[in-house]
């Protein structure tokens, strides 16, 4: 539920009180990189320096590098060895790791309060500074085939995949994990000229919590952690890169596998971060039904569950799916289900989606979606990591880091009328399925 936050947070047409009173500072550098800090006093700094170069800024010509720049990120770089960087956060006791988006690379440090110099040092070097090997480059081959394995072996994911690629082909539609035939093609020159292009002050952010004093973090980031020579003027003069806006088309995605669970996603055009239905379509998947909120409860508080149970004869289970990028997103729904019930479960779900949203909601129905929304919205609050990540994605997105108290407002503020409209929007266009199983029964998009 972070990404309600930087959602709201990228409507430009919103005029919310920032998060000055929780404590966010932000600034922008001379280099022109951005700096989000929050004092939370907690006893573990965090850091994350976050850039606009996910997996949708590939092309053909270097699909997978992401993934290959993501293993390779605790390997050289100009000014340490990945072994060194290894023993000296070992001696720290402390943790750093490179993770992904579709749309965002992530260095992310977190370490005892007292060892947070030290931690920017060489996550300085890790973020700003790297020059991999050709050995270390074909070293990692071996666990790029394991990540594709695992990939391989899970239909949850592969459903989620296959759900991208049909809806978005290029941009939004690449993989998380690099396919097959890119598996060893990524050369230091190739990752090298990725990272030259995307690695600037202008294109990234800077986060922090439990760092201390706004101002005497950035002199450390700049006069005691590396940054200053990994960000010089000479070396770095890029901007923001804007990627290619991703359409949607829509269509069919289907793995066929002798497994009798099948993983069906249905999904429709969604909503972005900037466009005025992303709360309301947040509010709607909780009115529909996004898992269940007691542990092993029956789910029949779910209308796409009731759907799903009413349809079936094995056991099945469906909640709803709302997923958001800068400049679009998808939304339907997540089934599970016997291979002999996929198509009909299918079916019973889009068809109650179509009837309720028709229908509309009553006040009682939109007063416990927003209850649950304020309160996941609420819980994401409580994890210093998605605090983390949540400052840096709304400051690279905006420029601003908004309260919590402006976006439990904005979910007050939204009507029944606003949910119904922005569902009727959604499920106008085509629809994109995704199916992973024994698919003789799956159906297809269009028969829905």
């Amino acid at each position: 539920m972070n990404s309600l936050r930087r959602g709201y947070a990228a409507q430009a047409a919103t005029k919310a009180k920032s998060a000055a009173e929780e404590g966010v500072q932000i600034s922008r550098l001379a280099n022109g990189a951005l700096v989000a800090t929050l004092d939370n006093n907690a006893a573990v700094s965090r850091v994350a320096v976050i850039y606009n170069a996910g997996a949708r800024f590939e092309d053909r010509s270097n699909e997978g590098v992401t993934h290959a720049i993501r293993r390779c990120s605790d390997k050289s770089t100009k000014l340490t060895t990945g072994f060194g960087i290894l023993m000296n956060m070992q001696q720290m006791g402390a943790n750093v790791k490179c993770q992904t988006t579709r749309e965002n690379m992530m260095y992310i440090y977190e370490g005892r309060r007292g060892t947070l110099d030290s931690g920017l040092h060489y996550l300085a070097h890790m973020a700003a500074m790297p020059d991999y090997a050709l050995w270390e480059v074909k070293d990692d081959i071996r666990v790029v085939h394991l990540d594709r394995t695992i990939l391989n072996d899970n239909p949850a994911m592969l459903c989620m995949e296959g759900l991208h690629s049909a809806a978005f082909r290029d941009g939004l539609g690449r993989s998380l994990v690099m396919p097959q035939h890119a598996i060893g093609s990524h050369s230091p020159a190739v990752i090298n000229a990725f990272i030259a292009k995307h690695y600037q002050p202008g294109n990234m952010v800077i986060v922090g919590n439990g760092v201390g004093d706004h101002d005497s973090f950035i002199y450390k980031l700049m006069h005691q952690a590396g940054f200053a020579e990994a960000f010089a003027e000479d070396n770095y003069k890029g901007g923001a890169v804007t990627p290619t806006p991703s359409a949607y088309h829509g269509g069919d995605a289907r793995l066929a596998t002798t497994s009798k669970t099948v993983h069906t996603a249905v999904a429709a055009k969604g909503a972005s971060l900037v466009s005025k239905d992303y709360i309301p379509l947040a509010l709607l998947q909780n009115v529909m039904g996004a898992g269940r909120h007691i542990k092993y409860a029956d789910g029949l508080n779910s209308k796409v569950q009731l759907a799903a149970d009413k349809a079936a004869s094995h056991p099945c289970v469906a909640s709803t799916i709302n997923i958001n990028y800068s400049d679009t997103g998808l939304f339907g729904v997540n089934i599970v289900s016997h291979a002999e019930d996929a198509g009909k479960v299918t079916k019973a779900v889009v068809g109650a989606f179509s009837s309720a949203i028709n229908a509309g909601f009553t006040e009682a129905e939109v007063a416990k979606a927003k209850a649950q929304l304020k309160t996941a919205v609420l819980f994401d609050m409580e994890n210093g990591g998605a605090v983390l990540e949540d400052m840096g994605v709304q400051a690279l997105l905006t420029g601003q880091v908004l309260s919590t108290g402006s976006i439990m407002a904005a979910i007050d503020n939204t009507t029944a009328d606003a949910i119904k409209q922005a569902g009727q929007v959604a499920l106008s266009g085509k629809l994109t399925v995704s199916s992973v199983g024994d698919l003789n029964n799956a159906a297809y998009a269009d028969e829905l």
